[in-house]
């Protein structure tokens, strides 16, 4: 129950726990790999393919999904997971409408040299569509050193129509949207921010359209986290609506 508040953090949940560790324990002889191709020239192509030249994911890629590595049984746990009657009923809850699921992503970020904070690690809300909650699960342990999660924990009156005068330059595709980590601080203190630090299976329901958040910039180690979407119907993405009725 998030109460009166678009965000909540969970430690000590043991289905969440279970849940991380399965697949933890599945990626345990992959992540290297995995590794290897974000940081190689082919995956670099790939993106640029994707993004463009001019999209920060493509310039120095550091992030990847992880979810076609994992063990097709495991796959299906995760899919039962997401769409169990505690998780639907706390989206469904929060949002006052039975919410549609839009993504399950597995997915690992990974420090890079010469790196600078970029695109989604700056703060912004998801501009998706209306309604929304999404799960956020560390997979792997997470401290300052592998980047958490940050997240405004302030119920945002305005809620999906609040947003700041002075953003960031829209240069880069993937910075629209997107408010400097000192302009952010003009208007809302360190005390009002919470970061997902904690072990594997620290957990945060979160309102990505009304909560302002930012991701983790790695500095030495690597992040691995768990992520769904619920979201109302009129939510797309281009990849869900291209070519399709």
């Amino acid at each position: 129950e998030l109460k009166n508040n678009d965000a909540i953090v969970i430690k000590d949940n043991q289905e969440f726990k279970n849940i991380s560790k399965n697949i933890a324990d599945d990626l345990k002889d992959k992540i290297e790999n995995v590794k290897k191709k974000l940081l190689s020239e082919e995956f670099k192509k790939e993106s640029i393919e994707i993004h463009g030249n001019n999209h920060v994911d493509a310039i120095l890629p550091y992030r990847i999904s992880v979810w076609e590595h994992l063990d097709k049984s495991l796959q299906k746990q995760i899919i039962n997971f997401a769409s169990s009657d505690k998780m639907i009923s706390t989206a469904a809850r929060h949002m006052k409408i039975f919410p549609i699921l839009t993504r399950i992503q597995v997915y690992l970020n990974t420090p890079r040299e010469n790196a600078e904070i970029r695109g989604a690690m700056y703060w912004h809300k998801d501009t998706f569509g209306f309604k929304n909650l999404d799960f956020f699960m560390n997979i792997s342990d997470v401290d300052d050193e592998s980047g958490p999660f940050y997240f405004l924990n302030k119920k945002i009156q305005a809620s999906v129509f609040m947003h700041f005068k002075k953003m960031r330059p829209f240069v880069l595709k993937g910075e629209r949207g997107k408010v400097d980590l000192e302009e952010f601080s003009k208007y809302f203190p360190d005390s009002l921010i919470e970061k997902m630090v904690g072990g594997s299976g620290t957990a945060t329901f979160l309102d990505s359209f009304s909560t302002f958040h930012r991701g983790g910039f790695c500095k030495s180690k690597n992040r691995i986290v768990l992520r769904f979407c619920y979201q109302s119907h009129d939510a797309a993405y281009e990849k869900q609506v291209t070519n399709q009725k």
